[in-house]
C-alpha cells in the first residue's frame, strides 16, 4: 500500500515541480516585460520632454494664447547668442499659459533657455535688475548685451473705459504675451533701436497707451521734444512724430523740421480736418515736398468705401514698401473724420517721390467751414483724395496721415487690427528697421466683423429676403411632392 501511495505521489510531485518551473519562468518573463515597458515609457517620456512644446502641447485656448506667429518664429530662430528667460514665481504657482508660451520659443532655438526663479529661494535676484516689485509670473529676458523686464500685468492687460451712452464702466482684456516676449528677445539681441521724438507744445493729443506699447514692443525709443527750447532737431533723432496738434507750429519750428528733413531725417505727421489758415506753418512742411493739404472733412460718395457713416472711410490701400513688409495682408484700414491731401501741380524737385498710401474713390468730396449736412453740395471740393501720403527724397522720409484715428484702439478693433498693423509697418519703414515687429495683442473678446455699407446692404437682402424665400420654396416643393404621392 505504501508503495502504491509512493508511486501515485511521484507523478503528482513531478507535475507540481513542472508547474512551479513554468510559473517561475512565466514570472521571470513577466518581470522582464514589465521592466522593458517601464524602461520604454521612461525613454519615450524623456524623448517627448526634449521635443518642442508646439509638438507636445496643443493650443486649445479660444484665442490662441500661447501660439506664436511666423514672424515670432523667424525672430526666435535667428537669435545667435545665449538668451535666458527667467520667470519670477513661487514653485507650483507659476502661470502655465506664460510658461507654455515661453516653451514655444525655447523649442525653436537651443540658444533660448528658460529658468524658474523662486523669490523665496533667491530673494535678491530681482534687485539685480530693478527696484520695483514685480508681480508673480513676471519675466526677465537677458542676454550679454542687456536685459528687459516684462511684468505679468503687461502680459495680461485689462483696460477700463466709460460707455458714453450708458455711463457704465467697460473692461477690455487682452493677452500680449507673444508681442512682449518677441519684442524682448529682439531688444536684448539687437543693435537697432530707433529713437522717435514726439513733438509737444501745441496742444497735441496724447498717443494712446496701446499704441505706445506697440511701438515699445517694436523697440522704438519714445521721447518728448519741444522745438521751442532748442535750436534744431536733436542729432540722435531717427524720427519726429507730430500727433494731432491743436495749434500750428511757428515758422522757426517749421524751418527746423525742413532742415532736419534736408539732412535725411524722417517725420510722421498725423492731423485731422480743420482750418487751413490755422495750420499754415505745418502745411509748409508738406508743401516743401509738393504735398498740398486740403483741411476740409472728406466724405465718401461710394458705399463700397465707408463703414456706416460716409465719413468713416475705408480707403484703397496703395502699393508701397510699407505693405510689402507686412506679415499678413490688411483688408481694411479705417480713417474717420479725415482731411485730404493733394499732389502739387508742379513737383518742387525732380528728386522728390510721392506715393499715395491710402486714397478715396473718385466719388469722394470735401466739406469746409460749418458742416450742417454731409450731403454733397455746390462748392464742395472734388475727389479723389489721398488720406495718407509718403514723400521720399534721398534718405529723407515724410509720411502724412490725415486722421488721428489711425492709432485709435476702438477703430482698430473694427478692422481686426488693420490700422495698427499698417501704422507699425509704416514706423518700421520710417525707422529703417529690417525686422520690424507688428504683433497685435490678442483680444479676449470677440472681434467685430467689418463690412462696407454696400456689403451690409447685400447681406441684409440675403438674410431677410433671399434665405426665407428659398426656405419657403424648398418647403413648398417638398410638401407638394408628398401630397401628390
Amino acid at each position: 500500500m505504501n508503495n502504491e501511495k509512493n508511486t501515485q505521489s511521484a507523478p503528482s510531485e513531478q507535475r507540481q515541480s513542472g508547474t512551479s518551473a513554468r510559473s517561475l519562468k512565466l514570472g521571470g518573463y513577466s518581470l522582464i516585460m514589465t521592466a522593458v515597458v517601464i524602461g520604454a515609457a521612461i525613454l519615450i517620456n524623456l524623448i517627448v520632454n526634449r521635443l518642442p512644446t508646439k509638438f507636445t502641447k496643443l493650443d486649445n485656448s479660444q484665442v490662441g494664447l500661447y501660439s506664436i506667429s511666423e514672424q515670432s518664429e523667424e525672430i526666435a530662430r535667428s537669435i545667435s547668442e545665449d538668451v535666458t528667460i527667467y520667470m519670477i514665481a513661487e514653485q507650483g504657482s507659476e502661470d502655465t499659459t506664460i510658461e507654455e508660451l515661453v516653451g514655444r520659443y525655447t523649442g525653436l532655438n537651443s540658444k533660448i533657455k528658460f529658468r524658474l526663479i523662486d523669490p523665496a529661494l533667491y530673494p535678491s535676484f530681482v534687485s539685480n535688475y530693478t527696484s520695483a516689485q514685480l508681480s508673480g509670473s513676471s519675466l526677465i529676458v537677458e542676454s550679454e548685451k542687456r536685459a528687459q523686464i516684462i511684468d505679468y500685468n503687461d502680459i495680461f492687460v485689462t483696460e477700463y473705459s466709460i460707455n458714453e451712452q450708458t455711463g457704465q464702466v467697460q473692461s477690455n482684456s487682452s493677452f500680449a504675451g507673444e508681442a512682449r516676449v518677441t519684442s524682448a528677445l529682439q531688444y536684448v539681441t539687437t543693435d537697432d533701436i530707433p529713437r522717435v521724438y514726439v513733438l509737444n507744445g501745441h496742444g497735441e493729443q496724447e498717443i494712446p497707451e496701446t499704441m505706445k506699447n506697440y511701438l515699445r514692443d517694436d523697440n522704438f525709443d519714445l521721447r518728448d521734444l519741444s522745438l521751442l527750447t532748442v535750436d534744431a532737431v536733436p542729432a540722435d533723432a531717427d524720427c519726429v512724430m507730430i500727433f494731432a496738434p491743436e495749434y500750428d507750429i511757428n515758422a522757426d519750428e517749421a524751418e527746423m523740421l525742413i532742415n532736419y528733413l534736408k539732412t535725411g531725417g524722417s517725420v510722421v505727421v498725423i492731423t485731422g480736418f480743420g482750418d487751413s489758415t490755422v495750420f499754415a506753418n505745418l502745411s509748409s512742411v508738406g508743401e516743401y515736398y509738393g504735398i498740398t493739404p486740403d483741411w476740409g472733412l472728406v466724405v465718401e460718395g461710394s458705399s463700397d468705401h465707408y463703414y456706416t457713416y460716409p465719413y468713416f472711410l475705408l480707403p484703397h490701400i496703395g502699393t508701397h514698401a510699407i505693405t510689402e513688409s507686412m506679415e499678413t495682408a490688411v483688408r481694411y484700414v479705417m480713417l474717420p473724420y479725415a482731411m485730404g491731401l493733394k499732389k502739387a501741380e508742379t513737383a518742387p524737385r525732380a528728386t522728390v517721390k510721392l506715393t499715395d498710401l491710402l486714397y478715396t474713390s473718385n466719388s469722394a468730396y470735401s466739406k469746409h467751414g460749418e458742416i450742417e449736412s454731409v450731403e454733397k453740395a455746390d462748392g464742395d471740393g472734388a475727389g479723389p483724395f489721398t488720406i495718407a501720403m509718403a514723400a521720399e527724397e534721398g534718405n529723407a522720409k515724410l509720411v502724412w496721415f490725415t486722421s488721428p484715428y489711425i492709432i485709435d484702439e476702438q477703430i482698430d478693433q473694427y478692422v481686426a487690427g488693420g490700422n495698427s498693423s499698417y501704422f507699425l509697418s509704416t514706423m518700421g519703414w520710417i525707422g529703417g528697421k529690417s525686422d520690424s515687429i507688428s504683433i497685435a495683442t490678442k483680444k479676449m473678446q470677440v472681434q467685430a466683423l467689418t463690412l462696407t455699407e454696400s456689403e451690409a446692404n447685400i447681406w441684409t437682402v440675403v438674410l431677410i429676403g433671399v434665405v426665407p424665400l428659398v426656405t419657403i420654396v424648398i418647403g413648398g416643393s417638398i410638401w407638394y411632392k408628398r401630397r401628390k404621392s
